[in-house]
Parts: C-alpha cells; sequence; structure tokens
C-alpha cells in the first residue's frame, strides 16, 4: 500500500504489511498500519503515526507529534515544540527495542521501559548544543514520562 496527500489541512492512510503513508501540508496527518509501515507528515502542526512491528513515524514541523507502535520502531520529531513518543506493547512475551528522537527546539520524548530515548537542546539561535540518549529505566528515567533536555544537557522530566 501507498498513499499522498498534499495541501493545507492534508490527510493520509495506508494499510498493509508494506504500507507507506505521506501527508505534506500545514496541518497534515499521516498514518500508516502494517508490519513494515512507514508514515511522514510534514508541515506546521503536523502528526505522523506508524503501528506494525517494524514501523517508523516521522514528523517535520512547528508543534509536530509523531508516535509509533511496534518491537522495532522510530519515532522521529524534529520541529519546535515536537513531541516523539513510542506507545507500550502490550505483549508480556517480547520487549520493544524502539526509539523516540526529538530533536527540535523545545521538543520532548517518551517510550516505554527498555526503550530508548534521544532529546537535543538546541540554543536561541537554533543550533543544536546538546544531543543526550538514555535507556528508560535507568539513569532516573521513568518509563511512559515525556523529557526534555536543559540549558546544561541535563534531563528533564515533564509533567504535561
Amino acid at each position: 500500500s501507498a498513499s499522498s496527500a498534499t495541501g493545507d489541512q492534508s490527510a493520509s492512510s495506508a494499510t498493509g504489511y508494506r504500507s507507506a503513508s505521506s501527508a505534506t501540508g500545514d496541518r497534515s496527518a499521516s498514518s500508516a498500519t502494517g508490519d513494515r509501515s512507514a508514515s511522514s507528515a510534514t508541515g506546521d502542526q503536523s502528526a505522523s503515526s506508524a503501528t506494525g512491528d517494524q514501523s517508523a513515524s516521522s514528523a517535520t514541523g512547528d508543534q509536530s507529534a509523531s508516535s509509533a507502535t511496534g518491537y522495532r520502531s522510530a519515532a522521529l520529531a524534529i520541529g519546535r515544540y515536537s513531541t516523539a513518543e513510542i506507545k507500550p506493547v502490550d505483549d508480556p512475551d517480547h520487549n520493544q527495542h524502539a526509539v523516540a528522537i526529538a530533536t527540535g527546539e523545545n521538543s520532548r520524548a517518551r517510550a516505554p521501559l527498555g526503550c530508548w530515548i534521544v532529546v537535543g537542546y538546541r540554543n536561541d539561535d537554533g543550533e543544536l548544543i546538546h544531543l543526550k540518549t538514555a535507556r528508560v529505566g535507568t539513569d532516573g528515567i521513568e518509563p511512559n514520562r515525556w523529557y526534555r533536555l536543559n540549558e546544561m544537557g541535563e534531563f528533564v522530566g515533564d509533567e504535561s
């Protein structure tokens, strides 16, 4: 399957084992469901979601959200005030080996136990000053809690 929507307030969805979905526009949304899904939304206030064992989700644009569910998933958000999230899988017999990456200004990431988060800190000029990784469940990083970096490059839990 493949799906693409271009324009303001776009939406795109692809369902199948080797799905791909892309939406481009100011208020885009993209969803791909399948074992090897990929989803991408580009534009301000974009949203991207991929569900499947080897899913990937990417959202580029201010206030974007990227979410992926699956055992080998990746979620990437690079716009200002964006979020990257790995959704927990309800299967106690399998561990998730997934990563949530948020590198935009004032962005944040969260993931379940055993997964990884990567968070960046940018200065007022937009330069990437710090980039830090952590495995959830170690070094004080709690599962399913939002984290961002402060100006010192330290993880800070976000209550919202």
